[in-house]
């Protein structure tokens, strides 16, 4: 009696973690990401997640330290790049970049609803940077 009880229940849990898990899995794959440079999130459902993973392809402007003002100017991006990662082997207008340099990461987040609270978290790191956000 107490094996079969002990079976029943290692067989609930076990069903009960694949479920979380698979939930997690489904969650990560339909969440939208940046694709060149745009993240939209107009069909997005925040009250279903609340938190976006910004994870995707940035622009990147290299050698380049852009202000807002002056992506009005419509200047095209060097790369797209993967973010997070390091841009070390990225090629850039043919040259194969090194560690050592300076750029801008650009990324439009589109939303559909005008007023809508957003927040950003970012996690320390060490290399000196600027973050600017516009609204439109």
């Amino acid at each position: 009696m107490f094996k079969k009880s002990l079976i029943i229940i290692g067989i609930v849990g076990l069903t009960i973690l694949i479920g979380f898990y698979w939930g997690a899995k489904i969650d990560k794959q339909t969440q939208p990401q940046p694709q060149q440079g745009i993240l939209d999130l107009r069909d997005w459902d925040f009250s279903h997640q609340s938190i976006i993973n910004l994870n995707g392809e940035w622009e990147f402007y290299w050698k380049q330290l852009v202000s807002c003002e002056d992506f009005s100017y419509n200047i095209k991006p060097d790369a797209y790049i993967k973010v997070p990662s390091y841009w070390r082997g990225y090629q850039v207008k043919g040259e194969s970049l090194s560690g050592m340099g300076y750029a801008t990461y650009r990324l439009k987040v589109k939303t559909g609803q005008a007023g809508q609270r957003l927040g950003l978290k970012i996690q320390p790191f060490s290399p000196a940077y600027i973050v600017n956000i516009k609204w439109n």
